[in-house]
């Protein structure tokens, strides 16, 4: 993964007004992301040098508010020898 954006389409009024996103399947562990939902708007980030996820894996997002919020992934596919030992890999 090269960049996120979370955008926000309908604030929260309600909760914890955030949105968290993770590197698993579960939402488990430490969020790679995070962003406030109490506004309408986009929160964009660039992860260089990148984000290595493996084939397979999966992210999560989780939010605690009653906010509507879509989530996009910009990145492309490496054979994993490509990939250096010190990038981080969810």
């Amino acid at each position: 993964m090269r960049s996120v954006s979370l955008i926000v389409d309908s604030a929260s009024s309600s909760g914890l007004q955030l949105a968290l996103v993770y590197p698993n399947a579960s939402c488990a562990g430490k969020e790679m992301y995070s962003a406030p939902t109490s506004v309408v708007g986009s929160h964009d980030v660039s992860l260089d040098p990148g984000f290595a996820v493996l084939h397979g894996g999966h992210l999560s997002i989780l939010q605690g508010s009653d906010a509507v919020v879509s989530l996009y992934v910009w990145g492309y596919l490496a054979p994993n020898g490509d990939v250096p030992a010190t990038t981080p890999v969810g």
